[in-house]
């Protein structure tokens, strides 16, 4: 049995092939172009807020419960866009340890993209924002 990540990883691999056919890898929004798509400030405070604790204690990392929250409410295919760019840009795309385990939030809005028929050339383009490199 693949766990839902697994499944993820898998679809986002097979979507790699044939990249350069045109019916193979465009996903279903070819006409969104992922370089000129900037975060709103709405966006960058939410991917900031998944390390601040209630109370407005600043945690030390993400919180992975917020970003699995966000990515899973987010149903507007621009704003999951602006959205993960702006976690990407925060947080990074790489683990981050916690004082409650390993989180990662680009992970949800990565799964999120994959379900919702991005390319893997897109999910790339955002994966490239990544300032903590």
């Amino acid at each position: 049995m693949y766990t839902d990540e697994e499944i993820c990883d898998l679809i986002f691999d097979l979507s790699l092939v044939g990249q350069g056919a045109a019916e193979d890898g465009e996903g279903k929004f070819p006409h969104i172009r992922i370089n000129s798509i900037e975060p709103e400030r709405k966006d960058r405070e939410r991917a900031y807020m998944m390390g601040i604790l209630p109370g407005n204690l600043k945690a030390d990392g993400p919180l992975q419960g917020k970003a699995n929250s966000q990515a899973k409410a987010i149903t507007n295919s621009m704003k999951l866009v602006r959205r993960s760019i702006a976690v990407v840009e925060h947080w990074g795309t790489g683990d981050h340890s916690t004082s409650r385990g390993i989180s990662n939030p680009w992970k949800p809005f990565r799964e999120r993209l994959i379900r919702n028929g991005f390319s893997a050339r897109q999910i790339l383009e955002i994966e490239s924002k990544n300032r903590k490199s």
